[in-house]
């Protein structure tokens, strides 16, 4: 299933069972950890989307929206020493 496709649609949860199916490998495509950390996100389990943009952030460091959700999934989970790195100019 196209995951950004289930985003735009905001079937956050739909994303998050699919990322769930144990056929699903978030290596083969890492791009997809943004739509999921910020479905999870949406759905108010930020533990998870910290989690999630853990996994591909060595993918994804250079692009400032995921780091705009990395940041604010750490402040959200409480982790506001961690949140100045991705959220400070």
């Amino acid at each position: 299933m196209d995951l950004i496709a289930l985003f735009n649609k905001k079937q956050y949860q739909s994303v998050v069972d699919n990322y769930l199916n144990p056929a699903y490998v978030l290596s083969s495509n890492p791009n997809d950890g943004h739509v999921i950390a910020a479905s999870y996100y949406y759905l108010g389990n930020y533990a998870q989307a910290v989690e999630i943009c853990s996994q591909v952030f060595n993918v994804l460091n250079g692009d400032a929206d995921f780091l705009g959700l990395y940041g604010s999934s750490l402040r959200k989970s409480g982790d506001l020493k961690a949140c100045l790195l991705y959220t400070s100019p």
